[in-house]
């Protein structure tokens, strides 16, 4: 298969070359850094070897994403390799095709196997980047910092469901934002009054999506329904373009 300057192995070498791939990536001795550092180059090597006669770009990108979250890196989903590839797509094929270069017979630091190792890691660190600023950006768009001033001004000014109960709920909230879940039992003591009222608050909290559990007796975590988009996150959702999709 030619794909640029790009030719692939012969057909006869692939599966061998997979086999090889699989046990080098799937090495058990890898520490986590280079696992990291290895979603690059796995990357660029699957996508060398070429097993397929269309699409494998398109599964190179599935396998990274997949990659990530192996060290425990994809953050639930937040962001994406992909879309960092695909908003760097000039530099990620002109330093995909780099990595495709023999090694210097010339230099002594371009390592000792078929290919450049100088142009892999090259690669490497422009994959690293590119998840480092999709990191960031999210970030940004979030803007996790002031979100509990956020929830707060939504029990207390938006949601008029709960806003009799408000100022126990949004200590509600705030708790499972910190702690990511609490025990239902733990309602009176967050709220700082009789297990009755705790109870009350929750219930509130509960019915409006703003807590949700697996099951009615389980811990509570935060909900995320629709209604508090577009003031939880209003870079994500600006006032009055939430989508039919996300809705």
């Amino acid at each position: 298969m030619e794909v640029g300057d790009h030719v692939g192995p012969p057909h006869e070498l692939v599966p061998g070359l997979l086999g090889h791939f699989q046990w080098r990536y799937e090495s058990a001795d890898f520490s986590r850094i280079q696992r990291i550092v290895g979603i690059g180059a796995s990357h660029h090597r699957l996508a060398w070897i070429h097993p397929f006669r269309d699409g494998n770009g398109r599964v190179a990108r599935l396998f990274s994403d997949t990659a990530i979250r192996q060290p425990g890196l994809d953050g639930g989903g937040l962001w994406s390799l992909s879309r960092g590839f695909a908003r760097n797509r000039t530099e990620y094929y002109e330093r995909l095709a780099n990595a495709d270069q023999e090694r210097s017979s010339f230099s002594a630091d371009d390592g000792r196997g078929h290919l450049s190792e100088r142009a892999l890691w090259d690669f490497c660190e422009f994959t690293l980047r590119v998840m480092a600023d999709q990191i960031a950006f999210m970030e940004q768009l979030l803007d996790l910092d002031g979100l509990e001033r956020r929830i707060e001004h939504y029990v207390h000014g938006v949601d008029a469901e709960v806003a009799p109960e408000a100022d126990r709920v949004f200590l509600l909230l705030r708790e499972a934002l910190l702690r990511g879940e609490f025990p239902r039992g733990d309602a009176a003591r967050i709220v700082g009054a009789s297990d009755r009222t705790g109870r009350t608050a929750l219930t509130v909290a509960v019915n409006a999506g703003l807590l949700v559990s697996d099951t009615p007796k389980a811990p509570v975590r935060l909900g995320l329904p629709a209604k508090v988009h577009e003031t939880y996150f209003p870079q994500l959702f600006p006032a009055n373009q939430v989508t039919d999709h996300v809705r």
